[in-house]
């Protein structure tokens, strides 16, 4: 339930069960509020909610310019619409990622070696950017009778899409000490868990890179509306131009960062592991000694 709150009449957002969770974020959408989705997830201490709001804030100018394209290429964008919805039911039924999952897994293969060339992988970037910029949030906004929830016990829900989990990694909600629900990102799936931020510091550069995509939307959205992009064309090469190269890069240097820290992690479980077992070597020892002696002392006195 959304109610309008105070003299403002601003919306007030309901989370008092797991369906008004669901009917909340609809209705940000339809109220053009996309930036306040974030308010929905939980976040586990400030470092992490201070992503999220910049996390926030790329969701609510994507929405910004989805609505001037839709306004200015409304032939083109129908057509970006029906071919991202295939993609998505394709993707979802295969247990792929799509939209902005797929984005990111793109990103994570541009610093790897593999079949498909840097230009092809460029190409698909661009299509796949140009996709989420025409239609962020239909799925949302449109798939009421798609998402449903299925009870784990008092305290939580799983979220599911076509009475499935949700694609990928599955999706939780849970009520937390304030009476409210929230949606829980998958942190605990083992493929992400290792890569969870852990510290301001590394939650930094995860919205760095976020801060990149948010740029080159607020970029891509004001030549919108002043002329600059003439033709929906121009979408797909520009936003290729502002955000694939910088976005690469964070997240080679993301990548680069965790290689660091993965490897100083297994240099100090194996000196622990070496401390343990001379640690128990020189107790065997000492007991070996211990019991000469002994036998010695013994040996005398009889």
């Amino acid at each position: 339930m959304v109610a309008a709150g105070g003299c403002s009449r601003e919306p007030v957002y309901s989370q008092s069960s797991p369906d008004e969770v669901i009917a909340s974020a609809q209705a940000m959408i339809r109220n053009n509020d996309a930036e306040k989705l974030h308010q929905l997830i939980h976040a586990d201490d400030i470092y992490m909610r201070g992503f999220l709001v910049r996390l926030g804030n790329l969701m609510g100018h994507l929405q910004e310019l989805a609505t001037d394209l839709n306004t200015k290429f409304p032939e083109d964008i129908r057509k970006m619409e029906a071919e991202a919805q295939a993609r998505a039911a394709a993707a979802a039924r295969q247990g792929r990622l799509a939209g902005v999952g797929a984005l990111f897994g793109q990103l994570a293969a541009g610093g790897r070696s593999g079949s498909s060339t840097g230009a092809q992988r460029e190409d698909a970037f661009r299509d796949t950017i140009t996709q989420i910029f025409a239609d962020p949030y239909s799925w949302l906004a449109e798939g009421a009778e798609r998402i449903s929830t299925v009870r784990i016990d008092d305290e939580r829900v799983a979220v599911m899409w076509d009475k499935k989990p949700m694609p990928p990694f599955g999706m939780v909600m849970e009520k937390k000490a304030d009476g409210k629900w929230y949606v829980l990102l998958p942190v605990n799936v083992p493929v992400l868990n290792r890569y969870v931020p852990r510290t301001k510091a590394e939650w930094s550069m995860f919205a760095s890179l976020v801060k990149v995509f948010d740029n080159a939307v607020i970029e891509l959205r004001d030549e919108v509306r002043n002329g600059q992009i003439r033709s929906f064309a121009d979408v797909s090469r520009k936003a290729g131009e502002k955000i694939f190269v910088p976005a690469g890069l964070a997240a080679l240097a993301i990548g680069r960062r965790y290689e660091t820290k993965f490897a100083a992690d297994r240099r100090a479980r194996e000196a622990s592991r070496n401390a343990e077992g001379n640690a128990g070597a020189g107790q065997s020892g000492g007991s070996g000694a211990d019991a000469q002696k002994s036998g010695t002392v013994g040996g005398g006195s009889r």
